[in-house]
């Protein structure tokens, strides 16, 4: 009897390793919105800085690029999602949809809502959500916008 609790509680107890990694491990922020691990085990860390990704080693923090430009970080991303075929999509408070592109290693944008009417501001994005379909649904106050990628 006393061999089969001690067979039981060996295979209960097992020993897990923590890390913990911060700004000084490279990490963007220490703010960290969301997290996410993608099909080939890299971890991703949503940071008000920006998407951060951890390969289990170093940290490598990304740029927000349109057409090869580099964005101002005022189109931060608020909300980072992972589509059932392995893409990593991200969107941003003024309804600005970005996709991570793995063979060029970078975040480029795909979409941006049409420049308002005179007087008129910018969509302010309190909500997205990607939905089993792979649809991306960009909520404010006013309208509730929806991009199919």
């Amino acid at each position: 009897m006393l061999f089969a609790i001690l067979v039981f509680f060996t295979q209960v107890c097992v020993a897990q390793a923590y890390k913990y990694i911060s700004m000084e491990d490279g990490l963007g922020s220490q703010k960290v919105y969301r997290i996410l691990q993608d099909s080939l085990g890299y971890m991703w860390f949503l940071t008000q800085e920006g998407p951060d990704r951890y390969n289990g080693k170093e940290i490598k923090h990304y740029e927000l690029m349109d057409k090869g430009q580099k964005l101002n970080m005022q189109f931060s991303l608020n909300w980072l999602y992972m589509a059932a075929d392995g893409v990593l999509w991200g969107t941003g408070r003024k309804g600005r949809i970005f996709r991570y592109e793995q063979g060029r290693d970078r975040f480029e944008q795909v979409y941006m809502p049409p420049l308002p009417e005179k007087g008129i501001s910018s969509p302010n994005i309190t909500y997205s959500y990607m939905d089993n379909s792979g649809r991306i649904w960009l909520c404010s106050k006013e309208q509730i916008a929806l991009f199919d990628t």
